[in-house]
């Protein structure tokens, strides 16, 4: 195998644990997303449902109600704690941000393919490219937040492909748009070199 093509497989498979990432961390912003907006009902609804129950019973004069509005406003303070405390939106917010940063990364990885594909940069100038992306990505890794199982499984649903850690060549086609694809097109010119 020539070194071309052994550096278009290192690049490709950068790409896919890019690609896959950045859509395990987008299924948790969503995740994180529905968990704030349910979340801010909740709390709507105690804190409605509390200041109504107060004027009930200071106009009524209702030991019953106050009560009753004692409890929902314990747990309204409850739910305001677990809020500070959690911090359901900021979670959701890191989420956003790595999975914007990941996927600015993934398309500099299909760029990188791209021009390994035509064939005309030098193979130097290429490397120092994917060792500069692979700084950034390993960065991103390192403080994102952690994605969930049921994050990752959504991303795999997503992809339509098998939890793995490495990618076969027809899994890192489906990732990629079709004229990019090994199985579908291969350069003469790294098909030439593969057979010499």
């Amino acid at each position: 195998m020539n070194d071309s093509r052994k550096f278009l497989g290192v690049v490709r498979e950068l790409y896919g644990r890019v690609t896959w990432t950045h859509k395990t961390h987008e299924k948790d912003r969503e995740i994180w997303s529905g968990r704030v907006c349910l979340t801010r009902w909740i709390n709507v609804v105690l804190i409605g449902i509390t200041s109504i129950l107060a004027t009930v019973g200071a106009i009524f004069n209702s030991q019953f109600v106050f009560v009753v509005t004692s409890i929902l406003g314990a747990l309204s303070t409850t739910f305001v704690v677990y809020q500070l405390s959690f911090a359901p939106e900021k979670i959701e917010a890191e989420h956003r941000m790595v999975a914007k940063r990941l996927l600015y990364l993934r398309d500099q990885y299909l760029i990188l393919i791209q021009e390994v594909m035509s064939n005309r940069t030098p193979i130097e100038q290429l490397q120092n490219k994917l060792e500069s992306l692979h700084r950034e990505a390993s960065i991103v890794y390192e403080y994102a937040p952690d994605s969930s199982s049921k994050a990752y499984t959504a991303a795999s649903e997503a992809l339509k492909t098998k939890e793995e850690i490495t990618f076969s060549c027809e899994e890192i086609d489906m990732l990629l748009p079709e004229d990019l694809r090994l199985k579908t097109k291969v350069p003469p010119e790294i098909e030439g070199e593969a057979k010499g």
